[in-house]
């Protein structure tokens, strides 16, 4: 999946965390799964071989803040 991803600068969005009962009815219902995947995509982003093939890839890891600071074209911010 990485290895196909085109562009000089790419946005991985995703909501990894805990499974939190209190995002039901908010963000998510008990029937859909996405409690579940917070949880999964919390698991697959903390594996080392996740951040391996971002650098195999030839990505480099950064914060929005650190975006702001590239050049890539005439805009220079970070959303």
């Amino acid at each position: 999946l990485v290895r196909g991803v085109p562009g000089n600068v790419v946005e991985l969005t995703c909501h990894p965390g805990v499974y939190d009962e209190t995002l039901i009815g908010r963000d998510c219902t008990r029937e859909d799964g996405m409690c579940e995947r917070r949880v999964q995509e919390l698991k697959l982003l903390s594996e080392p071989r996740f951040l391996e093939a971002c650098k195999k890839a030839g990505f480099q890891i950064i914060t929005p803040s650190q975006l702001r600071h590239l050049h890539y074209g005439e805009k220079q911010h970070a959303a």
